[in-house]
């Protein structure tokens, strides 16, 4: 998962809880201490636990390090930048989701098409996180924690089926045609 903002750590939390092993990328190291050591990160989400199964570390090659599906959650205008420096550490046959929202406002480009043309990476292995999940929204409460629901569309079934890095309830399909290179089909947790 990269990164540790308000989103990103919802989503963490949200694979973790699904059983997944969990490794997020924070720029600061007191984001990575306060996740470690005492499972939070007061700044976006103050009163949640984060699961054991969640890590932090300031280190991107290290959170992505064999993981299947390299989940970004970074303002879309710094997309571009950072992803050329991840591109190298990206396992060669890793899913990557986005679950930025917006577009790059310098090209008009969709943060999927960001991916395919910095990484080379085919739609095939692109998915998108979407739906009426802003972070506040699906955000893991003490007493609740169910996030809002949410789809994840690729071209490619075994991309959308599987946004988790290991589990996630079995996905739905949409049953409509859409356009290239939206997506023909899609997972939903609700």
């Amino acid at each position: 998962m990269l990164s540790a903002g308000s989103w990103g750590t919802t989503m963490a939390k949200v694979f973790a809880d699904a059983g997944s092993d969990v490794t997020i990328h924070a720029r600061r190291p007191e984001v990575v201490a306060e996740t470690n050591v005492r499972h939070q990160n007061a700044r976006y989400l103050p009163d949640v636990v984060l699961p054991d199964r969640l890590r932090a570390t300031v280190d991107p090659v290290e959170a992505l390090a064999g993981a299947r599906h390299a989940v970004l959650s970074i303002p879309a205008q710094a997309l571009r930048a950072n992803l050329a420096a991840w591109a190298p550490h990206i396992e060669p046959d890793a899913v990557v989701v986005s679950s930025m929202k917006g577009v790059e406002t310098y090209s008009g480009m969709r943060t999927s098409e960001v991916i395919h043309q910095v990484t080379g990476i085919s739609f095939e292995r692109i998915a998108v996180l979407s739906g009426p999940n802003l972070a506040r929204e699906p955000r893991p409460r003490p007493s609740a924690g169910s996030p809002a629901r949410a789809r994840v569309p690729s071209p490619a079934p075994a991309a959308a089926s599987s946004p988790s890095p290991s589990r996630w309830p079995p996905p739905r399909q949409a049953g409509r045609p859409a356009r290239h290179p939206a997506p023909t089909c899609g997972a939903s947790r609700g």
